[in-house]
């Protein structure tokens, strides 16, 4: 059963920032890694509180929109100032396949 693919923000700091999650999706073209798409999960709510937000991004197994096997995400926790809608900092990136 699919259950989607998910990020789940934490805002940890009263700091009157938001926390976010910035992500590019890239997929395998059977001869190197094309960017997809990108995006950001946003959690503006405020400190002490979770957002969580679901995307539906290829496996790593399935025939993907370049008719090749492969997909990863790269992404990066960072801060947010949602009044003007810019990405102060964020932190080292992380990369995974996505396996389901």
């Amino acid at each position: 059963m699919k259950y989607g693919d998910k990020f789940t923000v934490e805002d940890t700091k009263s700091d009157g920032y938001s926390a976010a999650v910035a992500w590019d999706n890239y997929l395998w073209d059977g001869s190197r890694w094309q960017l997809y798409r990108s995006g950001g999960c946003y959690n503006s709510a405020g400190a002490g509180t979770t957002g969580i937000c679901n995307y539906d991004f290829y496996e790593n197994t399935s025939t993907n929109a370049y008719g090749a096997k492969g997909s990863k995400l790269v992404f990066r926790a960072c801060t947010y100032n949602s009044p003007t809608d810019t990405v102060i900092s964020c932190g080292a990136v992380t990369t995974a396949v996505n396996d389901g």
